[in-house]
């Protein structure tokens, strides 16, 4: 059994079986005792966390590093982040966007968790818990103000992880900044074998959420539930091993009832290289079109 950490470029028909087409550099043997849907909810966790959190807190510049962890609106990539920390005991105080939508497993015998924006209460609060600055933050929330604050109570020797965003202005010296993009991350093609082979399996099993698995004929449902706020960090995955040969076939990437468009089909703009015309352009691409061409009735300022 194979799972890939990346696209899915084709997949090819044969005697054998279907069998997905791509580069070998980039699919990874599933390891013994580990269950196919096991590996599926939990590869990209497993790779952020190796190649972003436990590279960051090995260089941290002290042996048991005092970690700030802004979970933003606790995604996935967040939720594991925290729990590969409480896998290592270290401490950790955390903030999220929305309390009541947190998502993370947290010990209440642990340190509290904070609401980010009230920068004035977390920042105090961790500035008494760590007296000489935080070691390492993790980043995941957009909110300048938390960005900016978060720099303030940093180490003299600190690291600031920022997922996604950009990374504030002006570097302190002595201070590392590490800006993460998830497309850096995904162009690293050794990146699936090297996480299963430094995280332990006790760690493992604590970045593997609840799995819930729905069939192809329950394709909306599975759609609905992924979007159903939940109190507990859950993976919605949708079992293709057994496909009933009545089952109707829909156009690729278009989910009736929704608005999402065919990414198999191309759009054609006209005037689309003004201010309007690139944003409808941009709102497409976000809902699915992969095929847009753009045309300027004037023939002018095409370079743009």
């Amino acid at each position: 059994m194979f799972f890939t950490a990346r696209r899915v470029f084709g997949i090819s028909y044969s005697k054998q079986g279907n069998v997905v087409v791509c580069s070998r550099s980039q699919v990874a043997l599933i390891p013994s005792g580990m269950h196919e849907s096991t590996a599926a909810a939990v590869v990209g966790r497993f790779c952020f966390v190796s190649s972003v959190v436990a590279k960051a807190i090995s260089a941290a510049s002290v042996k048991t590093p005092r970690v700030l962890l802004h979970a933003g609106d606790s995604s996935p990539a967040a939720i594991a982040t925290y729990a590969y920390l409480k896998a290592h005991s270290l401490d950790v105080v955390v903030t999220v966007n929305d309390i009541s939508n947190l998502r993370c497993r947290v010990d209440p015998s642990h340190l509290p968790v904070y609401t980010s924006s009230q920068c004035d209460v977390w920042s105090f609060r961790t500035r008494e818990w760590a007296k000489k600055g935080v070691d390492v933050a993790f980043n995941f929330d957009d909110d300048p103000n938390v960005t900016k604050e978060t720099i303030n109570i940093l180490s003299a020797r600190g690291t600031l992880v920022q997922i996604g965003g950009s990374l504030p202005p002006r570097i302190r010296r002595g201070q590392n900044y590490i800006l993460i993009d998830y497309q850096h991350i995904l162009d690293d093609e050794d990146i699936v074998q090297s996480a299963l082979e430094t995280i332990q399996p006790a760690t493992r099993a604590l970045l593997t959420p609840p799995v819930e698995i729905f069939e192809l004929n329950q394709l909306s449902t599975a759609q609905a539930r992924s979007y159903k706020p939940s109190i507990t960090d859950i993976v919605v995955l949708l079992d293709l091993q057994v496909i009933d040969s009545t089952l109707p076939i829909l156009r690729g990437g278009v989910i009736r009832g929704t608005s999402a468009f065919n990414p198999r089909a191309s759009y054609v703009i006209i005037g689309g290289v003004g201010g309007l015309g690139t944003s409808i352009a941009r709102c497409l691409v976000e809902n699915g079109a992969r095929h847009i061409v753009l045309t300027s009735r004037s023939g002018e300022n095409v370079s743009a």
